[in-house]
C-alpha cells in the first residue's frame, strides 16, 4: 500500500498545525518532513506512527491514508 500524501497533507492543515511543529516533533528538519509529504522521501514506521497520533488518526480512519 502506498500512502496518501495529499490527504495527510489535507489534515495537517486541517488540524492547524505547522509543519515546523511537526517536524520538531519527529526529531527531523523542515526541509526533510518537506521531502517526506512530497514524496522524495519515505517516511519511516515510526515517524508515521507519530504523524498519525499527533493528527488524532483513529485506527478506523487509517485506510483512508493508504491507497490501493
Amino acid at each position: 500500500m502506498e500512502l496518501d500524501l495529499q490527504k495527510i497533507k489535507g489534515r495537517i492543515t486541517e488540524k492547524n498545525l505547522k509543519q515546523e511543529e511537526l517536524a520538531n516533533d519527529l526529531g527531523i528538519t523542515v526541509q526533510a518532513l518537506g521531502n517526506k509529504l512530497s514524496g522524495r522521501t519515505d517516511f519511516k514506521h515510526s515517524e508515521l506512527t507519530k504523524v498519525f497520533t499527533k493528527l488524532q488518526v483513529t485506527k478506523e480512519e487509517l485506510p483512508i491514508f493508504f491507497k490501493l
